[in-house]
């Protein structure tokens, strides 16, 4: 039986206004590392369904400020909570009104969340926006006050209790305590690290210290257990287990086995705290330090410690499909991702996947036993889902991934930096996300609710992601189809900036029958395109990535048009990596980069391409291994001139309009 406040709801929905909420601080500027002034871009817009408008809808109002949830939910009697406007939407979905859409409606503010806004299939239909112009915040932070100054400059406050990594003030990402060095380890086992380093020795919590190696393509992350000053002035830390002893076995898989030039820096002591804008959290003692930047004052600044992984998850399934979700408007912001303080460690492998807990240097090639990173807002079974006009920042993992059984998902003209992970990741990664379809098809019907089609990621503008976990990647696809990349700008990255597919070729085995493809020959995995993209200023911490980066199979898959300026380190502007089959890459420019081209397996063509000349290096043919060496087919003609009026063209359509 439904109460009183939602039936005087019902009765004046269609007749009330919209909802706001604000935000507690906005996030700060993105980095000042900026490309060339931007120029006129084409006028084309994508066509795509707006929102619902009050008048087609029926609307829910949530105010963070002024709302209760004891209210009716409208303009003039706001909720306080979203999960409360969620169950309202429920009720307002009830019988015959199950497929009528309903707008949520933010007022200007910050909505702290207690939990996170877990969303199923019987919440479809729903858009969650802000009202009008009102600038909005949803936050799984948690708000630090009283604060008192403590010693040589640091402040002091209660960290209420929770674990963090990520802390934010006057909307600016502050660093965990760090080392400017690297620990000089002189000796490690399967069990512990010496290093020789007075400033490492004697720290008073040797447990919270976590040490950040650097293996080529990855940032791996591990934490002490206990230490030991050494009667030589040397300090040995017992390492945390299993993670070490699985970083030890299997570390080749990032790169160089394990040796002690991997060691980057050590981080969270109290020691290290010797910088403006560093901090450190006590979690046994339950307080927080800070040394204030120039011109903060911590009696009146934001302070924000994340405290959710994620603020939104929308969880589909075969017969509980989640439709026509929208998120509009909003800023999503402070989260944190616990995963590196764990016994696990973050034993990355590439984009910021990274090992299970428990893998062995027997189980670690299995795909099974990568883990895909956390992201603030997971999705998966979903149909029609929109993510526009939003902003994305001061997040402490990746920003957004939809990921299986994701359909016709348009993510467009998003804003997003300082997301200490990825940008924007699409489609599942597993290896049943790749071995959805029998190869005869048998099970066709039954399991095309897993494939992820029909997607759209689009005028887009990405700047400074994987500002914590440098293995993030801008846009980072798994396994899709007919799915379009197109017009987003990617800019001062610390790897690639759009990573498309997944699997390095299943083992080689992508050329071969072994998979399903439809009567006309073409692989699940085709028909995709990365097109008109503009990305500088990449490849600024790690190696063996690129503008464009591909893996696995996917027939009948375009690369054109893109402009890739300045890839700083190796390898390729445009990479097709292992397994990398049926790409045409055509009409793209590579400027100022350390490499053109690399590429490798069969069906691939690259042409009619523009390079700068005396730049970048030349293709690396000899690491272009056929996988069929009986009958290899590919193409690369044509891809060292420069034609300044081609070129021209090209540079003003790529990017965001």
């Amino acid at each position: 039986m439904k109460t009183l406040k939602h039936l005087v709801l019902f009765i004046l929905m269609l007749s009330t206004g919209i909802l706001c909420l604000g935000a507690l601080a906005a996030c700060g500027n993105p980095t000042d590392d900026t490309p060339p002034e931007p120029i006129d871009k084409d006028d084309d817009s994508l066509s795509q369904e707006s929102a619902p408008t009050p008048a087609q809808t029926m609307t829910v109002f949530v105010d963070a400020v002024n709302g209760s949830d004891d209210n009716i939910g409208n303009i003039v009697s706001p909720l306080a909570t979203l999960n409360a406007a969620k169950e309202l939407v429920r009720d307002l979905h009830s019988g015959d009104n199950r497929t009528t859409p309903v707008t949520v409606y933010l007022r200007e503010g910050t909505h702290f969340l207690a939990d996170t806004l877990k969303l199923s299939g019987k919440d479809s239909y729903t858009t969650y926006t802000a009202y009008e112009d009102e600038k909005v915040t949803i936050s799984g932070g948690t708000v630090i006050t009283s604060w008192s100054e403590s010693s040589g400059g640091i402040w002091v406050a209660n960290a209420k209790d929770i674990e963090s990594r990520d802390f934010f003030v006057n909307g600016v990402r502050a660093t965990r305590a760090r080392t400017d060095f690297s620990p000089t380890v002189i000796d490690f086992t399967k069990e512990t690290v010496t290093v020789s380093n007075r400033e490492l020795a004697d720290l008073e919590k040797p447990r919270d210290l976590e040490f950040v190696l650097k293996n080529y393509w990855n940032l791996p992350r591990i934490c002490a257990e206990s230490a030991v000053t050494n009667d030589d002035g040397t300090t040995t830390f017992t390492m945390v287990q299993p993670g070490w002893n699985t970083y030890y076995e299997t570390a080749t898989l990032g790169g160089a086995a394990v040796n002690a030039n991997q060691f980057f820096y050590a981080e969270n002591a109290y020691e290290f705290l010797d910088e403006p804008g560093e901090w450190y959290l006590d979690t046994a003692a339950g307080k927080i330090y800070y040394m204030p930047r120039e011109g903060e004052d911590m009696t009146t600044a934001d302070a924000v410690l994340g405290r959710l992984e994620q603020l939104v998850t929308l969880t589909g399934g075969k017969t509980s499909v989640i439709n026509e979700v929208s998120f509009t408007g909003l800023t999503f912001s402070h989260t944190t991702w616990m995963q590196a303080s764990s016994d696990a460690g973050l034993l990355t492998i590439q984009a910021n996947f990274y090992k299970r807990k428990g893998t062995t240097a027997a189980t670690q090639w299995s795909n099974d036993n990568w883990v895909t990173p956390s992201a603030a807002i997971e999705g998966k079974h979903t149909t029609d889902a929109i993510f526009t006009d939003n902003t994305f920042c001061n997040l402490g993992n990746a920003a957004l991934h939809l990921s299986t059984g994701t359909k016709n998902a348009r993510i467009t003209k998003n804003s997003l930096y300082d997301c200490a992970g990825s940008g924007i990741m699409l489609g599942g990664f597993a290896t049943a996300d790749h071995d959805i379809i029998h190869k005869d098809g048998s099970n066709k019907d039954t399991n095309w609710y897993l494939v992820s089609e029909n997607n759209l990621i689009e005028d887009n503008v990405i700047d400074n992601i994987g500002s914590v976990y440098a293995g993030g990647v801008g846009i980072c696809v798994g396994y899709v189809r007919d799915t379009a990349v197109s017009h987003n700008t990617l800019t001062n990255l610390p790897y690639t900036g759009i990573s498309f597919g997944w699997g390095w070729g299943c083992n080689g085995q992508e050329l071969r029958d072994a998979y399903y493809s439809d009567e006309n020959g073409i692989f699940l995995f085709s028909g995709n395109e990365i097109s008109n993209n503009y990305i500088y200023n990449i490849m600024n911490v790690l190696f063996d990535g690129g503008g464009i980066y591909t893996l696995g199979r996917n027939d009948n898959t375009v690369i054109e048009g893109n402009y890739i300026e300045k890839v700083n380190n190796d390898y390729g502007a445009i990479y097709l990596d292992d397994g990398s089959v049926g790409f045409t890459v055509y009409d793209n420019v590579i400027k100022d980069a350390y490499r053109n081209y690399i590429y490798k397996g069969d069906r691939n063509h690259i042409y009619d391409n523009y390079t700068s000349s005396g730049t970048a290096k030349q293709p690396d043919y000899d690491l272009r291994t056929p996988l069929d060496p009986q009958n290899p087919d590919y193409t690369f003609e044509n891809n060292y001139d420069w034609d300044e009026d081609a070129v021209e063209k090209i540079r003003q359509k790529a990017g965001a309009r």
